[in-house]
């Protein structure tokens, strides 16, 4: 690794940023908390995105210079080959690139992601010459040969491995990568709870596209219409807009919520910071996404996370919050879970936040 200035540090951030995933919009947010926190407000700190004025002008505040990733693709090529290697020039004299998370590396759709970020590991590292630290990331899953080779080669020649949860570690330590685990980025987003929340029971929903999740929406349907058609639903996603976004079937949810006579209210936040002063307003939580539950916990809001994969299972055990498997949860099994969190929500709020305050005050303070 090039040798770290004192001051006057410049950092390269590198992840999902611009996609419209609000997950990732908090992560990025976290990052740059980081990056001022550890090396000062004076420290220089770039992008690379496909969007940059979304990133520089929404996500950063004009504090950020964005510049391209480099393409992957062949119209892309044509019409971004050039300024990307001009980034050489640009970039020279970056210290590090923070490859943030979250899940990147994995093909549990498909291998496209797997090559894209692998890409643009060697695009940073071999181009640019930049030294690569993976931050709060999670490996996986990968179930190709391909993918599992792709990420074995990118992670063994990370200047450093930051992971956030233990599955991701155990993959790494198996093939022989030193790694560490850290909290999400995002969990140091705390907002404070408002004291005030409006009258009645609320509470907000947030499901995923993944594989056949029409079952569980059923459940959840048949659910508050039996034992909470009183309570006012938040439908949020995470994750707005067509293709693989939330909108549609938090649409979907909706129709079915109202057509029961229950009052079910479709958001369309436009950053992590709405989504944390919705959730705010709640009283419990119900999601798929990650961040939907992290975001939660970072208000006081306590949740049962749906997990489709085990990075939300275990950021639910690491916040002391109930969870079940999305594949072996059943009507009966989510009820209990529903009404165990309803019913106990007192007690789950004072357990979040006294894990919340052991959390964030052990923010990293050392810079990388």
């Amino acid at each position: 690794m090039k040798k770290r200035k004192q001051t006057n540090s410049h950092i390269l951030l590198l992840g999902n940023y611009g996609a419209h995933n609000l997950g990732d919009e908090a992560i990025f947010a976290s990052l740059l908390f980081y990056c001022k926190k550890n090396y000062g407000e004076t420290v220089k700190i770039s992008a690379l995105t496909d969007n940059h004025t979304f990133v520089q002008k929404h996500l950063s505040n004009n504090t950020v210079t964005c510049y391209p990733l480099f393409p992957v693709g062949f119209r892309s090529i044509l019409k971004y080959l050039w300024p990307a290697l001009k980034n050489k020039s640009r970039l020279r004299d970056v210290d590090f690139a923070l490859f943030g998370g979250g899940g990147l590396f994995t093909d549990s759709v498909s291998i496209h992601a797997v090559v894209i970020w692998f890409v643009q590991f060697l695009y940073v590292r071999y181009y640019l010459g930049i030294p690569v630290v993976t931050y709060g990331q999670s490996i996986g899953p990968l179930h190709t040969k391909v993918g599992t080779w792709l990420t074995t080669f990118a992670m063994k020649r990370m200047q450093s491995c930051y992971v956030r949860d233990l599955a991701s570690l155990s993959w790494l330590t198996q093939r022989g990568i030193a790694a560490t685990t850290i909290h999400d980025p995002a969990l140091h987003l705390v907002h404070i709870k408002e004291h005030t929340t409006p009258q009645g029971l609320h509470i907000a929903i947030s499901l995923r596209p993944w594989k056949d999740v029409q079952p569980l929406l059923r459940h959840m349907v048949t659910i508050l219409k039996k034992n909470y058609s009183h309570a006012t639903i938040h439908l949020i996603p995470m994750q707005p807009g067509s293709g693989e976004g939330d909108t549609a079937l938090m649409v979907t949810a909706q129709q079915a919520l109202q057509h029961e006579g229950i009052t079910a209210l479709l958001h369309a936040p436009s950053s992590y910071a709405e989504v944390q002063s919705l959730l705010a307003q709640c009283d419990v939580s119900i999601g798929m996404r990650l961040h939907f539950c992290i975001l939660s916990a970072t208000v006081g809001t306590p949740f049962h996370a749906i997990a489709y994969s085990p990075k939300v299972s275990e950021i639910a055990t690491e916040l002391g919050m109930t969870w079940e498997d999305m594949q072996h949860s059943t009507e009966a099994s989510l009820t209990l879970s529903i009404d165990t969190l309803v019913n106990n929500r007192a007690s789950l709020t004072a357990r979040l936040q006294k894990t919340m305050d052991h959390i964030t005050s052990s923010i990293p303070n050392q810079a990388l």
